[in-house]
């Protein structure tokens, strides 16, 4: 079993019913073990984007666990975030959308596996490489 948390760097970007939203999507698989840590405020809170991180724990990550664990949340997390801007567009056309990340994080150390831009609500989510930000 992979246990996962779902947190936000910015609290105001998702509230904690949004994250248990993504979490109750991700314990529709088994294999997953997941929690939502909400955290408060640090720094300014002010970003250009809306960032979800699913961290996975590094315990008993065996080979090949950890990629379907993180592609199985990746989907799940994307998906919901373009349901979400869907949602807000509809509700509020007036509002300029912001881009969304999904980061997938791993270890103690949080070491960034995969950072997943999703830039518009229709288009198409496009995987970021980790080292360069591009």
């Amino acid at each position: 079993m992979l246990e996962i948390t779902v947190r936000t760097p910015n609290p105001y970007d998702f509230t904690p019913e949004e994250l248990e939203e993504i979490a109750s999507l991700l314990r529709e698989d088994p294999e997953l073990q997941v929690t939502v840590d909400t955290q408060p405020e640090r720094g300014y809170g002010v970003t250009p984007i809306e960032l979800v991180v699913l961290a996975f724990a590094g315990k008993a990550v065996a080979g090949g666990a950890l990629a379907y664990g993180g592609e199985v949340a990746a989907k799940k997390a994307v998906g919901w975030a373009r349901d979400r801007w869907r949602r807000e567009r509809e509700e509020q056309p007036e509002l300029p959308p912001r881009p969304r990340r999904v980061q997938i994080l791993y270890g103690p150390d949080d070491q960034l596996l995969r950072e997943i831009a999703i830039d518009l609500p229709d288009g198409e989510p496009q995987e970021m490489q980790p080292d360069s930000g591009a």
